[in-house]
């Protein structure tokens, strides 16, 4: 049996929203665990704004080789350059949020992304959040701060 769901105006099927669901996390499993002894907070992190906000999380980047941070900073050059980015050494992420009222990303205003919650939620876990840089909006990335 096929049940419908409505939220934030839009029908769903709940099945469709579920099998979603699982392909989401399981995109995400697949870039921590390549995060090393950084998976556990990271996981504890998405976890916490998927409970507290309703968002879901859907990872965009995590670890980084030294040639795709070369490649990044070739097309962008305010990215950091190879070696001293902390994707490379499994310190950082870039999230998207997603909700049924659509998906937070990195175009969007540091506004829209305080006003999730999710920025104050990380930083309360001892993360430091892209749109607090100074020279490059980057609201996408959370990163652990070093010890």
């Amino acid at each position: 049996m096929v049940k419908w769901i409505v939220a934030g105006g839009v029908i769903f099927m709940a099945a469709t929203y579920a099998v979603g669901i699982h392909k989401i996390h399981s995109h995400n499993h697949s870039f921590l665990i390549e995060m090393g002894d950084s998976q556990a907070e990271f996981e504890a992190l998405f976890k916490a704004i998927e409970k507290q906000t309703g968002y879901r999380v859907l990872v965009t980047s995590g670890y980084r080789s030294y040639e795709e941070q070369v490649r990044l900073k070739k097309q962008n050059s305010k990215n950091a350059a190879p070696g001293r980015s902390p994707h490379q050494y499994k310190r950082a992420m870039d999230i998207n949020l997603i909700s049924f009222s659509g998906l937070i990303r990195k175009s969007d205003t540091k506004a829209r992304w305080n006003s999730t919650g999710v920025p104050q939620l990380a930083k309360e876990r001892g993360f430091r959040w892209g749109g607090d840089f100074n020279t490059y909006h980057d609201p996408v990335h959370f990163e652990l701060r070093s010890e």
